[in-house]
């Protein structure tokens, strides 16, 4: 087992990704570990959808590297897309306030721009 992967079962990504039936092998497939090392991987529980996987890159970098965050609701999975700078594909914003106990604490604050895009693929993978 690699330390990228070690690094993702002890975040619990492995036991979520099961939970919201996504594939874990999606987040150790080829090239995962190079383009996501710098990421903090942070597993949340959100009392309204259930677990939610974050990854969440330096934010010095999320200008042009995304926070993402994956989770259901209503049944249907959702691949959150966010940047600190709106992107022609964003479709709304969201700040979450800073003592917000159900998002990972080094997001809060900021504005986001959201996209909720249907293909669950890591972004920096595409």
């Amino acid at each position: 087992m690699s330390m990228f992967e070690q690094k993702l079962q002890q975040a619990g990504v492995n036991s979520v990704a099961e939970a919201i039936e996504l594939e874990f092998a999606l987040f150790t497939q080829a090239g995962m570990a190079e383009a996501y090392s710098q990421h903090d991987w942070v597993v949340t529980h959100h009392p309204q959808i259930g677990p939610v996987i974050n990854a969440v890159p330096p934010l010095d970098r999320t200008d042009s590297v995304p926070w993402e965050e994956w989770f259901r609701l209503d049944g249907d999975l959702r691949h959150h897309i966010l940047y600190s700078v709106e992107k022609p594909e964003s479709t709304e914003t969201w700040q979450g306030a800073l003592d917000d106990q159900f998002h990972p604490q080094q997001v809060l604050g900021q504005l986001w721009h959201v996209h909720n895009n249907p293909d669950s693929r890591p972004t920096l993978l595409r």
